[in-house]
């Protein structure tokens, strides 16, 4: 009988001499008989009696520390559950969005370009186009804006057209891309700058 076999095997608990476990094994087998002749009663499973063996055995502040860790489980379980629900329900991806400006830079001027970041996410900005000299380099960078100061967080003093300059944000707020030139303007020239933010 397996539940006898589960309960030789358990370890000896301190003050259960012959007389207890002999009890133990007569409850299993009176549980046993019950179940065959008596059909009015829902018919117990091996695992229920091997359970009802283990219960028997243990002293009674390991019971309740069976309830507990039973009880744990239960709790670990609704964690769990309640974890994917709150996976299932996260907010999607903004939509990036794309913005383009244009200007004119002087000799040692430079042309700042603002817009508005709603949520965290990459900044890219790159020129687009340059005239009337083409292959000029010039000086361009991604900062925050206070209104009257771009302040530079990322810089290229070496940008020609179609380079990108990318950062990350995690606020939100307003943004500027600053185009400056670096000693190569002579006359003034009109820039396109495209960015394209969350």
């Amino acid at each position: 009988m397996a539940a006898l076999r589960l309960l030789d095997s358990l370890p000896s608990q301190p003050g259960c001499g012959i007389n207890v476990w002999q009890a133990c094994l007569s409850r299993i087998e009176r549980i046993e008989l019950s179940r065959r002749q008596y059909t009015r009663h829902p018919a117990r499973t091996l695992d229920e009696i091997c359970c009802m063996a283990i219960m028997i055995r243990l002293p009674s502040v390991r019971r309740r520390s069976v309830v507990l860790l039973n009880l744990a489980v239960a709790c670990s379980l609704a964690a769990v559950a309640c974890g994917a629900s709150q996976a299932a329900t996260a907010a999607p991806t903004p939509t990036p969005i794309t913005e383009n400006f244009s200007g004119a830079i002087d000799k040692n001027g430079a042309v700042t370009f603002t817009f508005t970041v709603t949520a965290p996410g990459a900044i890219t900005a790159s020129i687009t186009s340059l005239s009337p000299v083409v292959t000029l380099a010039v000086g361009m960078s991604i900062g925050t804006w206070d209104g009257t100061v771009c302040s530079a967080s990322l810089s290229n003093d070496n940008a020609r057209v179609s380079d990108q300059l990318t950062g990350n944000t995690s606020l939100t707020g307003s943004y500027c891309i600053r185009v400056y030139d670096v000693g190569n303007i002579t006359a003034t020239e009109q820039v396109a700058v495209t960015v394209t933010h969350s």
